[in-house]
């Protein structure tokens, strides 16, 4: 298995996700974030241990640790997101080809009350992993479209939809 390292952040996943932020938005330097900076490092070191035994258990923990946590002032949703897709690219796993219409079952499954997203994204992939995302970062307790799942069961949510959106190569 080959895990991401702090070296992949600073030479050029930083960047990339600062690709991702609109013009108008000042763009986080991510690099002089010394405790974002530890806390990612220490999340690196967790992944590559034998608590999370497989790829699938791995992803899901460096997903949802990035995406639902602060490590960083801005950006822990697109951080999550970029890391997420750079450990499955790096361990030979593709996204499926699935019509719009099965993510839509997926979500309604699983997130009924999101409101999923009429963005237009370049594959049904991307489109379901933004509304993913933005869907698990969304509390019932704030927001009408949100959920009310505790931490477990989003582990185990985000591992059904990353087993059924990916395939190894």
């Amino acid at each position: 298995m080959i895990y991401p390292k702090l070296e992949d952040y600073i030479d050029f996943l930083f960047e990339d996700i600062r690709k991702l932020v609109y013009d108008d938005v000042k763009k986080p330097l991510y690099e002089k974030d010394k405790s974002g900076i530890d806390q990612l490092k220490s999340l690196l070191q967790r992944i590559q241990t034998r608590y999370y035994p497989d790829y699938h258990k791995k992803a899901v923990y460096l997903f949802i640790a990035l995406s639902t946590s602060h490590y960083f002032e801005n950006g822990n949703k697109r951080i999550a997101l970029v890391s997420y897709i750079y450990f499955h690219q790096i361990n030979n796993f593709r996204f499926r080809s699935i019509q719009k219409k099965e993510y839509k079952k997926w979500f309604n499954e699983h997130f009924p009350n999101y409101k999923l997203s009429r963005e237009r994204f370049r594959s049904n992939a991307g489109w379901a992993l933004y509304n993913f995302n933005k869907a698990v970062n969304i509390k019932s307790e704030s927001h009408q479209e949100g959920h009310s799942y505790k931490f477990e069961k989003l582990k185990e949510i985000t591992e059904n939809f990353i087993k059924f959106i990916s395939r190894k190569k």
